[in-house]
């Protein structure tokens, strides 16, 4: 309680006293080393990293994590997937719904097509044939 240190003769009970700080640095040292060439550079990495364990341990646990984490995506992605699928076909659809999803399937196979015939034309172009 905070008011407690303020009533005489009392206060000294609830008083802190510590005096001491304690500091803490972290000094990180850089060397630069010029390589003439990418390939010298590459295997100068490749030994230092070989002569540093943690940090082969620090990259197999990053990589861990991310297969981890791109799993639990692909199965959720998945699941929702499948639910809704199975919303699709637990119940029966509207006349308004089948004509919104005709209408889509429509626009999408239009579009497809579309890009089929752009990539035909391009190839064509770009091998000098005359349509």
């Amino acid at each position: 309680m905070p008011f407690l240190k303020d009533i005489p003769v009392l206060g000294w009970l609830f008083r802190s006293s510590d005096e001491s700080s304690r500091r803490r640095e972290l000094m990180v040292f850089i060397r630069p080393t010029v390589l003439p060439t990418p390939e010298s550079a590459a295997i100068a990495a490749t030994a230092e990293k070989d002569r540093l364990p943690g940090i082969s341990q620090a990259e197999w646990e990053i990589g861990e994590a991310e297969r981890k984490r791109l799993e639990k995506y692909q199965h959720e992605k998945d699941k929702r997937i499948e639910q809704q699928t199975t919303r699709t076909f637990d119940r029966p659809q509207t006349d308004a719904e089948a004509a919104r999803e005709a209408g889509r399937a429509r626009r999408e196979a239009e579009r497809l097509q579309r890009e089929q015939e752009n990539a035909r034309r391009e190839l064509f172009r770009k091998e000098g044939f005359q349509e």
